[in-house]
């Protein structure tokens, strides 16, 4: 499994390595942290739930806002198929939350 989640293996589609950023797709990642992501189609932007924060983060601009806070992702989210990736700092530079990265094991403990 390319993912654990407070412990817990989880299946979710595999993570992506390109020049140097692991990206996932956030929403399922969010969801199996406990969050929840509402795509705007229009906007192309997901706002995202995860414990007391919320951001926003859009496809195609390297910075998410969270909190009001605009964080750095060094890369930029893209969409694919209909899902939206984003580099996993998203979660630990953005929500706080503790972050491993192994070969191609992600692990995010809340």
């Amino acid at each position: 499994m390319p993912y654990k989640v407070n412990g817990v293996e989880v299946s979710l589609a595999e993570p992506v390595l390109s020049d140097g950023t692991t990206f996932v797709p956030i929403a399922d990642l969010a969801n199996a942290m406990g969050g929840y992501v509402d795509w705007n189609h229009e906007a192309k932007y997901a706002r995202v739930e995860i414990g007391e924060s919320v951001g926003i983060v859009h496809n195609d601009d390297q910075f998410a806002d969270i909190g009001g806070k605009a964080i750095d992702l060094h890369a930029k989210p893209y969409l694919q198929d209909g899902v939206l990736w984003a580099p996993v700092r998203l979660f630990r530079d953005g929500f706080g939350i503790d972050l491993r990265v192994s070969g191609t094991t992600v692990e995010l403990t809340r």
